[in-house]
């Protein structure tokens, strides 16, 4: 039988008692480790240590704005997932992802499909087999221009991911494959999980209001200038309600305690864009919007109800579900804080076992998202 998906929830922050809990729970040559660490932590000395540690293993790390796992939803810790020895596995590490060029990303896919596949055109005839991770810098505003190249040179391959972050620091974010670990990089992980798994998102966000246009945007830098011709700030104010001028003076904490998503249709799915801030009178976002896209102003529905039902259908999908591989929202996060039900999110989070973290944005398909959870489902594997 293979093995069943493992998940780990370690009580110490010191890397090397660490590495010796992962090493008691996963045993010491799992086919691939992912580790999602608390920037509190020491985290080149942990990745050096979980290297160490699993010599045999695919080890992946980033750093978080929280941890999800056996505990719930902590802060200040790391949780980590494991899959069995069975698993196939390649990852390849940007350096700096604010640096990465569309044809220099498109390269390393082709070599981690012909690395784990043979050719990349095996791998696109059976992408019911494979899947994507990525491990990103939050900070970068780069993901979109992975998710293009991966969309390139794979599609049909299904993705899912997180955004690493910094306790909302907005500083500096890390990953790490083995025992290399920068700054500001991403690590993306094509799986072959030798199980059978189901990638899911989820919001709990509905549309309402009429139809809007982005008139004038910078995609690149993620900020929204004009919305139907207006100013973006004065569009913003009347949507939500706000003073202006305290939105002006303190934008950061008025958001937060406030969120404001702009939902687009891609497909047969909506998405969510958060506002995270402003600058001047533009839109600062946490994804970018083309100009030309039509938006909706997004209304929050139940939160936790919500996830338990989005959960519990992602499970339904397969026969015998063992793990979860999860990635939420620094957004969800907050409101979770604001209404006081942070356990309970953790709770409807897992509903099997699972560990994961919480991002400064998602990726699933081709699309990078706000507001959202994304993961997989992992079932039981046969002989």
């Amino acid at each position: 039988m293979v093995d069943a998906p493992r998940v780990a929830h370690p009580a110490s922050t010191d890397p090397r008692e660490v590495a010796l809990e992962l090493v008691e729970r996963f045993g010491r040559a799992p086919g691939l480790v992912l580790y999602f660490a608390s920037p509190e932590l020491d985290f080149p000395g942990l990745a050096r240590e979980l290297a160490g540690a699993f010599p045999e293993s695919l080890v992946i790390g980033c750093t978080t704005c929280g941890e999800i796992g056996p505990s719930g939803c902590t802060r200040g810790r790391v949780s980590a997932f494991a899959l069995g020895r069975e698993a196939n596995a390649r990852a390849v590490i940007f350096d700096r992802m604010t640096e990465l060029k569309f044809d220099r990303a498109v390269a390393e896919i082709d070599e981690l499909m012909r690395a784990l596949g043979g050719s990349p055109e095996r791998l696109l005839l059976h992408p019911e087999r494979f899947v994507f991770v990525s491990l990103t810098d939050g900070l970068s505003g780069s993901e979109e221009l992975l998710l293009a190249a991966i969309a390139s040179a794979a599609p049909g391959v299904a993705l899912v991911g997180g955004s690493a972050g910094d306790d909302f620091q907005f500083s500096a974010t890390q990953v790490a494959l083995g025992e290399r670990a920068c700054q500001g990089g991403g690590v993306l992980l094509l799986l072959e999980p030798k199980v059978p798994f189901q990638p899911f998102a989820l919001h709990h966000y509905v549309r309402e209001g009429q139809a809007m246009v982005v008139t004038e945007a910078d995609p690149v830098r993620r900020r929204v200038s004009r919305i139907d011709g207006y100013p973006a700030i004065d569009v913003l104010v009347k949507l939500a309600g706000f003073d202006e001028a305290e939105l002006r003076a303190n934008p950061l904490a008025t958001l937060a305690a406030h969120p404001v998503v702009f939902g687009f249709v891609a497909g047969p799915t909506i998405y969510m864009r958060s506002v995270m801030s402003l600058l001047g009178d533009d839109l600062l976002l946490a994804g970018s919007l083309e100009e030309g896209t039509v938006i909706y102003s997004m209304k929050p529905g139940d939160l936790i109800a919500a996830t338990r039902e989005g959960l519990a259908e992602a499970i339904a999908a397969l026969e015998q579900p063992e793990g979860l591989l999860l990635f939420n929202c620094g957004g969800r996060m907050w409101e979770a804080g604001s209404q006081g039900r942070v356990a309970e999110l953790g709770e409807a989070m897992l509903p099997i076992p699972g560990a994961g973290f919480t991002t400064y944005g998602e990726q699933f398909r081709a699309v990078h998202l706000n507001h959202t959870l994304t993961g997989l489902v992992f079932g039981r594997g046969h002989d």
